[in-house]
């Protein structure tokens, strides 16, 4: 079972709409109607997600996708999510319905998490 905020690594479409799929730690088919995952990252993200550095979710929140308007979807974070820790100091990166974004979080959300 993948976590929320993990990556997940298509590694063939199949018919019916399952896909053979890959994270960090188990292989297994997926529905790909029913899995909520991001469009595809590039490459820069990608090693932040499995590399890190990780903050983790000190509960469950959520971060608004498009910060402009304040409206439209959010993006949920389970409790002991591994989030990678974006370029500015207080943000994290999130994938969502609409791609990697990065997001300031409340320091009260998240605490240090050592590498996966």
């Amino acid at each position: 079972m993948a976590r929320a905020q993990e990556p997940v690594q298509i590694l063939r479409p199949w018919d019916g709409g399952l896909a053979l799929a890959r994270t960090p730690y188990v292989m297994g088919w997926i529905d790909l109607g029913s899995a909520a995952l991001s469009p595809p990252i590039a490459a820069e993200h990608v090693r932040r997600f499995t590399d890190g550095p990780f903050v983790r979710a000190a509960r469950d929140f959520d971060v608004p996708e498009d910060m402009s308007s304040g409206k439209g979807p959010e993006i949920h974070v389970p409790f002991a999510s591994l989030l990678p820790t974006a370029a500015r100091r207080g943000e994290v990166l999130l994938a969502g319905p609409a791609g990697v974004v990065a997001r300031r979080v409340d320091p009260a959300l998240v605490s240090a998490a050592g590498a996966r």
